[in-house]
């Protein structure tokens, strides 16, 4: 940290919950960018409830953020009370990921390096939740967009979990992997958060979070998707498995056609999924349907297969077909033809 007679000290106090005083504690080097530190301190309250409200009530009997001097060469760090982040990094993004780490990662940690992306991921979809929440669905699915095509964009491609970390701890890069610990793992939850819907996705985390058996230790990841499984009463462990040990992401090759029979319209639908490895990403798949007079319907398919067929028949003329139309599978590139 600066040397002490640079250093300058403000707190603020917010009511948690359950109604107990939280100081919080900014602390911050002279010639920094006022406007940015200004802008943190009044937004702090408001993340603070919405991420309490969100998992649980704030987990700890303080809360604080400090700059650092050019030493410090990450954005920022998540220690237990007081978040370290970098000169003048007063960043509304950096600082909801940080702060999130307080639950995903301090609160609830890692049990070993293989765990490493229930805290990253975790605090790089918290930020996304952040951005939803702050400006709106649009701009939640942009960031989540971006994230895609971080992983997309990377050389160096591995499975999120990977069990030999527990003996054989890798490189800091491969560790910290943005691409794939940070960005693919945000991506991944995200489209859980499809599969699942909101109402048992949210009711989910906030289960998880406020498990007394779990506040304040650690946990495996195969602990988690237990958890999850309980929580939500889905036997979505397909869903992990391939996702988080897949190294690829599905090439989907769909086709379609629409005839006519007397006075109904079916439609034929074939799933072909190509890829790098030797998985099949199973996946409920949203396929929306116009009609000739304006009208649209939408139906939810579960792929689980290749070359799987399904019909749908309808009263009046489709004239398009879209898949996935809502992007709820981000990680996939896709090619679609008609017979």
């Amino acid at each position: 940290i600066s040397s002490k007679k640079n250093y300058q000290l403000d707190e603020i106090k917010w009511k948690s919950l359950n109604g107990r005083v939280i100081p919080v504690r900014f602390y911050w080097n002279e010639g920094e960018n006022q406007s940015g530190l200004n802008h943190v301190k009044n937004i702090t309250p408001e993340m603070m409830r919405f991420f309490s409200e969100l998992f649980c009530d704030y987990p700890f009997e303080k809360n604080g953020y400090a700059t650092l001097n050019e030493l410090f060469i990450f954005g920022g760090m998540e220690n237990q009370t007081l978040i370290s982040l970098c000169s003048n990094c007063w960043d509304e993004e950096l600082i909801a990921h940080e702060f999130s780490h307080q639950w995903f990662g301090n609160m609830i940690t890692l049990k070993t390096w293989a765990d490493v992306w229930l805290n990253e991921g975790f605090a790089t979809f918290a930020e996304g939740l952040w951005i939803e929440h702050r400006f709106g669905e649009e701009a939640y699915k942009e960031y989540m967009r971006i994230q895609a095509e971080r992983f997309f964009q990377s050389e160096n491609k591995f499975p999120i979990f990977n069990r030999e970390w527990r003996n054989k701890i890798p490189d800091i890069g491969t560790l910290y992997n943005g691409e794939i610990i940070y960005a693919k793992s945000s991506v991944v939850l995200n489209m859980l958060r499809n599969v699942l819907g909101d109402s048992v996705f949210f009711g989910a985390l906030k289960s998880y979070t406020n498990d007394k058996s779990l506040q304040y230790r650690n946990i495996s990841t195969e602990e988690f998707i237990s958890r999850i499984i309980s929580y939500t009463g889905r036997d979505i462990g397909w869903f992990f498995n391939q996702w988080l040990a897949g190294t690829h992401f599905p090439v989907y090759k769909n086709y379609y056609s629409i005839t006519q029979r007397d006075s109904l319209y079916i439609i034929d639908l074939i799933f072909s999924q190509e890829n790098d490895e030797n998985i099949y990403y199973k996946m409920p798949f949203e396929i929306q349907i116009l009609f000739e007079d304006g009208s649209s319907a939408n139906e939810t398919i579960f792929n689980d297969r290749d070359n799987q067929n399904f019909r749908l028949v309808y009263s009046k003329k489709p004239i398009k077909i879209y898949f996935d139309p809502h992007d709820k599978i981000l990680l996939k590139k896709m090619y679609v033809k008609e017979l």
